[in-house]
């Protein structure tokens, strides 16, 4: 992902500090990153538009966001949580965060086609450039761009891989 998508402002002093951290979950590493106490990224390791950590960044793993997104990840994964409740901002184009925002009303569960969801994001006549957007969701998982498929019923694409979405939409399912 291009660095400007995910920050907030410019590295001065005066600027809010960007910080960063790992978590180790059943589907791989996971590089969380937040900035005035809201999380502004959650990437799979390996996947499409992974950022580079900035010279600039801060580690810190105990920042109050990343606790409470622990925390609901792992009920995720072990089956005990079916929605989430972070404190998010995200940084895109209008259209994209239009786009990532009703990510989140598709159910836990259940999946939608590229087409279907375009149409319930108000974009019909843009299925490739809405498919493209929800490929840059930086909010992995929490907004979840995994529920969205081709409408075929194959899995169509995902940044973080095809096993990673078959895993998660797996998990979903098994509830």
């Amino acid at each position: 992902m291009s660095s400007k998508s995910i920050q907030p402002c410019a590295s001065t002093t005066d600027s809010p500090i960007i910080y960063y951290t790992y978590i180790i979950t059943q589907i791989g590493k996971l590089l969380l990153i937040a900035s005035n106490g809201k999380l502004i990224g959650l990437y799979i390791e390996g996947q499409k538009h992974f950022p580079v950590i900035q010279r600039y960044w801060q580690y810190n793993e105990h920042i109050a966001v990343f606790t409470n997104t622990k925390i609901q990840l792992d009920g995720y994964f072990t089956l005990e949580r079916i929605s989430f409740h972070i404190d998010y901002k995200l940084y895109g184009s209008d259209f994209q965060i239009n786009v990532w925002k009703r990510l989140a009303a598709i159910p836990y569960g259940k999946t939608l086609t590229y087409k279907t969801f375009s149409s319930l994001a108000a974009y019909p006549n843009a299925i490739r450039a809405v498919a493209s957007a929800i490929g840059k969701n930086p909010l992995s998982i929490i907004l979840p761009c995994h529920r969205v498929i081709r409408s075929d019923g194959s899995l169509g694409g995902y940044a973080a891989g095809l096993d990673v979405k078959k895993r998660l939409l797996t998990l979903e399912h098994m509830q």
